[in-house]
Order: C-alpha cells, then structure tokens, then sequence
C-alpha cells in the first residue's frame, strides 16, 4: 500500500495539550499544516521504504530559501477513505527532483469537515517526523549523489545556505 507524505509547517501543532479531548487535533493544524488552496491539499504519494521519503525530504528542503528542519506527516494511502475524500489530481509537483515530481497529488473539493477528519487520522494512524538539519543535508547529499536533482532548478539561496555546510551544488 502507498504511502502521503505531506509537509507540515509546525510540528508542535501536532502535540497533546492538556485541554484537548483525546484523539483531537489543535485547530492550528488546519491553517499551518493542512491548510488548503483552492479547496485543494498538495501531497506525495510514495511507495513503501525510506528511500522515497528521504527523496521527498531533499525534494523539499531544496525548495526553500533557507537550510533548516523539514517536518512532514507520513501515512497510510487508506486513510483517504474515512475521510470520504474522492478527488484526487494528479499534478506536477515544483521541486527540483523530477520523480518527486511525478508523485506529486492533489486532495481536490476538499470541505472543512474532511481536513479535520484528514487531521484525526493523520494523528491517530500516521506519524509526524522531524528531519534535524543533518538529516535534510544527508538526504540531499544522496539525491546529488544519484543525480535526481536538476541542479539548475535549486534556488541561490539554499545554494549559499548549503555551500556554508559544506554541500556543494553543481
């Protein structure tokens, strides 16, 4: 079974907090991790392994400005079906790895009620995971490695961030 891997903006949003009902997500998780546009959800639908999460990963953090944590959500595909969603786009993904790209999806005519139920699932039946900063440069080290970066795609300023630890960009 595939697996989402989504971006989360804040981690923290995912934590128990005392006053939550169990099972219950903070409502900041709609805005900050899950936030739609367009009543759409962006998302990568990758097989099983960490070889293509650890893709993502590199993906991803080369599409920002900066170097730093990368937070994502990672799940079974089966929890689209207690959230009723039904719509899904295949679309191109903007990251500099071509196959990334490939596996990148849209949720589409998403309601309010299926991102929070989205969100409960999520907690309850995926996890949340912090890439520190070594464990991003160690996933983009490798995607260079293997040449699934287009180089000319890489933005100057991550460029500058990366060259400063030591990882060059071609």
């Amino acid at each position: 079974m595939a697996r989402i891997v989504r971006k989360l903006n804040a981690k923290r949003n995912w934590d128990d907090e005392p006053w939550l009902q169990e099972g219950d997500v903070q409502s900041a998780v709609s805005s900050r991790c899950l936030e739609t546009k367009n009543n759409k959800l962006s998302i990568f639908v990758v097989d099983q392994g960490d070889e293509p999460v650890q893709r993502v990963v590199a993906a991803l953090a080369l599409t920002r400005d900066i170097l730093d944590v990368l937070d994502l959500a990672i799940v079974s595909e089966r929890i689209l079906d207690p959230c009723k969603i039904k719509k899904r786009i295949q679309s191109k993904g903007e990251t500099p790895d071509p196959v990334v790209n490939a596996w990148h999806t849209d949720l589409a005519e998403l309601s309010v009620t299926q991102v929070a139920v989205l969100a409960k699932e999520i907690k309850s039946q995926g996890t949340i995971l912090r890439y520190q900063e070594r464990d991003v440069i160690s996933a983009i080290r490798t995607s260079l490695t293997r040449d699934w970066i287009d180089t000319t795609s890489v933005r100057q300023s991550i460029r500058g961030s990366l060259e400063r630890r030591g990882v060059s960009i071609p």
